[in-house]
């Protein structure tokens, strides 16, 4: 199974995905499954990339929200 638009009556604006949304949507998931998961189960390499990518995002997105004058951030820490 694979995403398609080919035979969908879709707009180029249709097509176009949210990336920023996406990410925050999935943020407190994949922290949880961080916080959670059996460590020795996975790669170091992997793990630590994976935190590192978290907290890149959750800087992002805190400067993102001082920058529109918001007092509350999404992603969880």
């Amino acid at each position: 199974m694979h995403l398609t638009y080919k035979r969908a009556n879709a707009t180029p604006q249709d097509k176009v995905w949210d990336q920023i949304a996406i990410c925050e949507a999935l943020a407190p998931i994949v922290r949880c499954f961080l916080d959670n998961v059996d460590q020795s189960k996975l790669d170091p390499e992997w793990f630590a990339e994976m935190r590192r990518c978290m907290d890149i995002f959750s800087a992002f997105m805190k400067h993102r929200v001082a920058r529109q004058g918001r007092t509350t951030v999404t992603t969880a820490s």
